[in-house]
């Protein structure tokens, strides 16, 4: 079975599988970056995972797609002005263009209780430098739907405090319950002498 893990650091959500990792931060002017640590990313998240922290980020990330898709459905408006690979709603994958002078691409694609993540590197432009794909929230050739991105950036904060406060909640009371063992292993020391 493959290791996921989600954790914060120094403000960034990191998502890591099988030594695959994503990170995932908001600056000051609230834009986000998807960037990938090593290379290109790659991930799938599963519906049917048994890792609790997997089966929980694998629901936000599908919030996220849910709300798009839904948006794009109902603003007809919007489309025309839209990078025309943005939505393909019959294989059910989101392209996002980095809003930004590298052109990498987000990807999540759908498919049997599956979310498929990928960060790719425009190898045309650059190939050195970051991996990182820009949602701009001023000036976002996407218009509206950089929201969701802010959104789904709160849910993840959220999801990640709450499983790293579960984690402190358990190491705590594992420590209550050793020290609990200690004091009846020294009272019924005692009783024998």
């Amino acid at each position: 079975m493959e290791e996921f893990k989600i954790r914060t650091v120094n403000e960034s959500i990191i998502i890591e599988k099988s030594n695959n990792c994503m990170r995932i931060s908001q600056a000051k002017d609230n834009d986000i970056y998807f960037s990938a640590l090593q290379g290109d990313f790659f991930c799938q998240l599963d519906f049917s995972s048994y890792n609790c922290e997997e089966w929980k980020t694998y629901l936000v990330f599908e919030n996220l797609m849910k709300a798009i898709f839904g948006r794009y459905m109902l603003n007809e408006d919007y489309k025309k002005k839209l990078p025309k690979d943005f939505i393909d709603l019959d294989n059910k994958t989101i392209i996002w263009h980095s809003d930004g002078s590298t052109d990498n691409i987000l990807k999540f694609q759908y498919k049997d209780g599956t979310i498929k993540i990928s960060i790719l590197k425009n190898k045309d432009i650059n190939n050195y430098g970051t991996n990182s794909v820009r949602i701009r929230t001023n000036g976002s050739s996407y218009e509206l739907y950089y929201k969701e991105f802010i959104e789904f950036f709160n849910q993840l904060t959220i999801l990640e405090n709450g499983l790293n406060q579960s984690v402190q909640e358990e190491v705590q009371s594992q420590k209550k319950l050793t020290l609990l063992k200690r004091k009846i292993v020294r009272k019924l020391t005692k009783k024998e002498r």
